[in-house]
């Protein structure tokens, strides 16, 4: 028995030593080593970080936490559907050919002025034999620089970190360039949640109308799915609403989101901000978490008659979007009507016709 034990470990380390010698020699016999062009990750899940720096000095870091929450520069929430798609394309991603030998070093140097370097952080573990794993560790797997789609813009080009090898690489199944995916930008990895507070959670909402005080309200909690109004001009309780509405109003906080990041806004329009403040929204949760949403409208030009000089030309706002400040911070973000508007109407709204403040 013993003797078998033993021609069988020694046939084991046979095919052991053969296997290694194959993928040795396999990496040294083709012109191109494998780990060159292995820019796909086959286990997304044990990725816990992503460093992504282009060559404008943007740089995001997104982590993965403990309970697998994704963060953006260690401080913000992550958008959920744009980790995922760029984990995605990352387990997806293949090479689709080399760079030919007579573009590649223009590519070469094109890729040193128009890059995203991208760093990829795993789980590993110091030992995995044969199932059994241990000691782990976070460790860098993969750097590579993502570059321009290639001429037809349905692929892009790719470099190992160290390679001389640059390849163009596509996404099966899709039709296009996958580069903006890899986005240097911490704006396009935000979460784009402005309330997320579902009904139990909400103790109260306060609705301030700049505009016209006299809407002005506050909706308070006085049970498990039953709320109080108040009118705040006045300070007096509203005896009677319309309770499904403002039922439907309460339940709209559970999902709310701003449409961007405002970018490019003119130093102008930031001094006379206040000017254009017409709403503030106030919701503090049942664990005292208060969110603020200020908003402020987008002024434009409106010229009605083509025929009218410029001394006419009327001042208005946007009436699709406006802009939208959350909890004092001195970020502006742009935001839609469409979305905000069943979360802004008047107190009167709620009303029973016969009621008069």
């Amino acid at each position: 028995m013993k003797k078998r034990n033993k021609q069988l470990l020694i046939g084991v380390l046979l095919l052991g030593l053969i296997a290694l010698f194959l993928v040795l020699f396999s990496s040294k016999s083709g012109t191109i080593k494998k780990a060159y062009k292995d820019f796909a990750i086959s286990d997304t899940a044990s990725v816990t970080k992503i460093f992504l720096a282009d060559k404008l000095d943007n740089q995001v870091l997104l982590t993965k936490d403990a309970n697998g929450v994704w963060f953006v520069n260690e401080t913000h929430l992550a958008n959920v559907d744009n980790i995922n798609l760029l984990l995605f394309t990352m387990e997806h991603i293949a090479v689709w050919a080399p760079i030919q030998k007579a573009a590649h070093d223009n590519i070469i140097k094109r890729l040193a002025v128009v890059s995203t370097k991208v760093e990829i952080y795993q789980k590993k573990h110091l030992i995995d034999f044969w199932g059994i794993k241990l000691f782990e560790r976070e460790k860098l797997t993969k750097t590579y620089y993502m570059g321009e789609p290639n001429m037809t813009s349905d692929g892009n080009v790719m470099l190992m970190d160290g390679a001389s090898q640059a390849f163009i690489v596509y996404l099966p199944g899709f039709r296009g360039f996958v580069s903006p995916r890899y986005s240097a930008y911490e704006s396009d990895w935000r979460d784009h949640t402005v309330f997320k507070t579902r009904l139990p959670q909400i103790q109260e909402i306060k609705h301030e109308n700049i505009l016209e005080p006299e809407e002005s309200f506050l909706v308070t909690k006085s049970g498990s799915r039953t709320f109080q109004l108040t009118h705040l001009a006045s300070g007096k309780i509203v005896p009677d609403y319309d309770t499904i509405t403002v039922f439907d109003h309460v339940s709209a906080f559970r999902s709310v989101k701003y449409e961007a990041m405002a970018r490019n806004i003119n130093q102008n329009y930031l001094d006379s901000l206040s000017f254009y403040h017409f709403y503030t929204l106030t919701l503090t949760d049942v664990d005292g978490n208060i969110t603020v949403a200020e908003m402020y409208h987008q002024p434009e030009l409106l010229i009605t008659d083509y025929r009218k000089t410029t001394e006419e030309i009327e001042e208005t706002h946007n009436l699709d979007k406006f802009y939208l400040k959350l909890n004092n911070e001195p970020q502006l973000y742009v935001a839609q009507f469409f979305v905000f508007d069943r979360l802004i109407q008047p107190l009167s709204f709620y009303l029973k016709t016969n009621y008069k403040k």
